[in-house]
């Protein structure tokens, strides 16, 4: 039977009806916990699509079944809202949140999925993705995509085509104010401008990306032209500034191949001085320096230096050739070719030792870290006093075992009895009296005589502050929950034989009290605690054969070996640690040294570091400041700035540290030639303190030359390259030729050689006359600067090889 339209219209409203209920009913079947909700929203969405096949059907029908024709219309629109409630609900059922218990938000998506299904993780307004889709794979979540979120777009710095695309972007809130873009330039003078959204407004910052096109207009050709001229307001030239090129009213120089070599030249172009001494080879074509106090161009290398009134001259691989009095040197190319040769030498040691990485030693990782200091007088801060370093930043937390660094039995016993009471407390320099070691007021250190062998700063205070500074600096933060420890076991006027273990003394043992009640102490805390460092100071004394104690090198060497390796295994048995504490020395010399032992305590000292990775030797002693014998307040603080410099390079960036010293002496003639291992080239010579309180510039800046026939005169000593040192002597050698550096007879234990180091330290040198501070302290160029920390040359007695 036929069909009639009417009856058609009717039948497809009936089916888009039960379209509608059937999407309505897989709503309830997810809202009721239906497990494939995806499956689901499908389902709806056919049913959706059935319902809109009805009403099209329907519309074909006549104008009678205008009525079911609606009816089909409302059941479509009831399937697609339908569908829509379905698909969020299952969206929002499955996504997650993260909470303090769930950080990741994915314990809650396993819980509410099973095996094959996902979930959604919101990552909160401020990540760079809005949501994570994890994948529950039999009860893992496996990552399987990242929704962007604003922050990925707003916290991200893109390049526009046009201004007005990036302002556009801006208007629909992509680029907050205050946040930046570019846009690419019209022309070809930049490569791309930035733009900041100034109040919703994009204004250009004055910053552009340079283009191919401008970097290549910089390139400086090799035409031999400026690269910068003056010129007067009529285009006349006062100055140039070029490769081969240095002009101004001072001076006229250029290079000049024909020459071999650059030349001098008056104010209308006559030649006054030509110095023919060619480039060694093309990696000399170099580009043009212009410093503060040195200038560097193909034509010349002139410098300004202390050692020479005026300006000096050197060629192209940096050897001496003119002083501006008119001294000028004649180096033949074969001399000049074996100074290049090693100073390359030299350097190139020292960047493998800078580039040396020594993780064998134990690090502050601990809770409470300990710094034993030992050794004899120098290493407690006889006559320190008045002490400066009296305020310290709790952010850096440093400590000490009760009110001072030192027990109150400073020279004698064998514990180490806490001032005060066996706590922790901030870490300071105080003033402790040499009889009974109770703390001294201001009153009491004023009406004292500045002589007096009583205790102030110490080389432990100042160094930890100097390297917990720098180790902040370093890591870019303010304040660390680690506690780093002082405790300061020395004894004055003692020989390494009553420093020793065993020792009749005792005093040995005092290390071993204070590190089992720093211990104690962390135990009691829950804390865990370590010994990370021995800085030992002392046995003048050795050098000093009326006291008792060997003089020997190999001797004392092997006490000194015996006494860290003792107290390694002693403290690691206290604390549990397993990597050996660093051992950090300063090498005993000054007025203490004695050339009848031909040095042999400092040269000691230098073969145990040589020998021994975890043990190095910070610094001399005899830049520093003092009162004759030991250093004063200032003194000791400068030498703690080289110990805490050296403790920062070592403990926290992990470099092998070796201090300015020979790796090579050479004689030839009257000659003496000497390699240097360098940290921070070039060599320059400087003023000494010697311990005391007048700037020291020795004769020979510290060097002695001895033959067969005893002291052979020095002529003149020149740096002769960054690291490369020359004696020229008097006269002819015989037998056997030895240098000496710091000795006693040439300069009583001191020198002048140190390197370039310019780490600043963290303290200045302060005059204190308030405090009891004697006179001849005040002195005009230290006081209110940092101190100096230019490494200085450790004291030496090497042989000479002849060539």
């Amino acid at each position: 039977m036929a069909t009639t339209d009417t009856q058609q219209a009717a039948q497809f409203s009936a089916e888009a009806a039960v379209s509608a209920a059937e999407a309505k009913q897989y709503l309830i079947e997810a809202q009721q916990g239906y497990q494939d909700t995806s499956a689901a929203a499908q389902e709806a969405k056919d049913a959706a699509a059935a319902a809109a096949t009805s009403e099209q059907n329907a519309t074909y029908s006549e104008a009678n079944a205008a009525q079911s024709a609606a009816a089909a219309v409302d059941a479509k629109d009831d399937a697609e809202a339908a569908a829509s409630s379905a698909s969020d609900y299952a969206k929002n059922k499955f996504t997650f949140y993260k909470t303090a218990s769930d950080p990741d938000g994915t314990i809650a998506g396993l819980a509410a999925t099973t095996d094959g299904q996902s979930f959604w993780v919101a990552q909160g307004p401020d990540a760079l993705s809005a949501a994570w889709q994890y994948q529950n794979k039999a009860g893992v979540a496996v990552l399987q995509a990242k929704q962007p979120g604003t922050a990925a777009i707003t916290g991200t710095i893109r390049e526009f085509p046009t201004l007005a695309a990036a302002q556009a972007d801006a208007d629909a809130g992509n680029i907050p104010v205050g946040s930046t873009a570019y846009y690419r330039s019209p022309d070809d003078s930049s490569l791309a401008i930035e733009v900041v959204n100034s109040g919703g407004t994009l204004q250009p910052t004055g910053r552009k990306m340079p283009s191919q096109k401008y970097i290549n207009s910089m390139i400086i050709t090799d035409d031999g032209s400026p690269i910068m001229t003056v010129n007067d307001d009529v285009g006349f030239r006062l100055a140039a500034l070029g490769r081969d090129l240095l002009q101004n009213r001072a001076i006229h120089a250029e290079y000049d191949d024909t020459l071999e070599g650059f030349i001098f030249r008056d104010s209308v172009g006559f030649i006054i001085q030509q110095i023919g001494v060619p480039l060694l080879s093309n990696v000399d074509d170099i580009q043009p320096i212009v410093e503060q106090e040195q200038l560097v161009t193909k034509a010349l290398h002139a410098e300004a230096t202390d050692d020479v009134t005026g300006v000096l001259f050197r060629d192209s691989v940096g050897f001496i050739l003119l002083n501006v009095d008119g001294e000028q040197q004649s180096i033949s190319d074969s001399d000049s070719a074996d100074i290049a040769k090693r100073n390359s030498d030299n350097i190139a040691a020292a960047d493998a030792m800078r580039a040396e990485i020594n993780y064998s030693f134990q690090r502050p990782v601990f809770d409470i870290n300990i710094i034993v200091t030992y050794g004899q007088s120098y290493s407690n801060g006889t006559q320190g006093f008045p002490c400066l370093t009296r305020e310290i930043k709790d952010s850096l937390n440093l400590k000490m075992l009760g009110m001072s660094v030192r027990p109150l039995n400073v020279h004698s016993g064998s514990t180490f009895n806490p001032v005060g009471s066996a706590a922790l407390n901030n870490l300071v320099a105080v003033n402790q009296s040499d009889d009974d070691g109770h703390i001294m007021t201001d009153a009491e250190v004023i009406a004292a005589s500045p002589w007096s062998n009583n205790y102030g700063e110490s080389v432990d205070i100042a160094s930890l502050q100097m390297w917990r500074t720098m180790q902040f600096q370093q890591k870019v933060i303010s304040s660390d929950s680690r506690q780093y420890i002082a405790v300061n076991c020395g004894v004055g006027g003692q020989i390494i034989e009553n420093l020793e273990k065993g020792s009749s003394t005792g005093f040995y043992n005092r290390i071993i009290s204070a590190v089992t009640q720093v211990k104690g102490i962390a135990d009691a805390a829950g804390k865990t605690c370590g010994v990370v460092g021995l800085l030992y100071l002392g046995n003048e004394y050795n050098y000093d054969s009326t006291k008792g104690g060997t003089t020997d090198r190999v001797a004392y060497r092997n006490k000194l070996r015996g006494l860290i390796d003792d107290f390694i295994s002693d403290t690691i048995a206290i604390t549990g640690q397993e990597s050996v504490p660093l051992t950090l020395l300063y090498q005993t010399g000054g007025s203490y040294t004695r050339d009848v032992t031909k040095m042999s305590i400092g040269e000691a000292q230098l073969d145990i570091c040589a020998a021994d990775q975890n043990v190095m030797m910070a610094s001399p002693n005899y830049m520093v400041t003092g009162k004759g014998g030991h250093p004063d307040a200032n003194g000791y603080r400068w030498l703690a700035s080289q110990f805490g410099k050296v403790l920062h390079r070592v403990q926290d960036r992990s470099q092998q540290w070796k201090p300015l010293q020979p790796r090579n002496i050479t004689i030839k003639g009257t000659l003496i030639r000497i390699d240097f291992l360098v940290w921070s080239p070039p060599l320059k010579f400087m003023s000494s303190y010697a311990i005391g309180t007048v700037a020291q510039d020795y004769s020979a800046r510290g060097f002695r030359v001895t033959d067969d026939l005893g002291d052979v005169p020095i002529s003149s000593v020149q740096i002769v390259a960054a690291t490369v040192v020359d004696l020229e002597l008097s006269r002819e050698t015989s037998g056997s030729v030895f240098v000496w550096y710091g000795s006693e007879t040439a300069s009583g234990g001191c020198g002048n050689l140190f390197d370039s180091d310019g780490t600043i330290s963290i303290s200045n040198y302060e005059y204190r006359p308030d405090l009891g501070e004697r006179s001849s302290a005040n002195i005009t160029a230290l006081v209110n600067k940092p101190y100096p920390l230019n490494n200085p040359c450790v004291a030496f007695y090497r042989q000479a090889t002849s060539l």
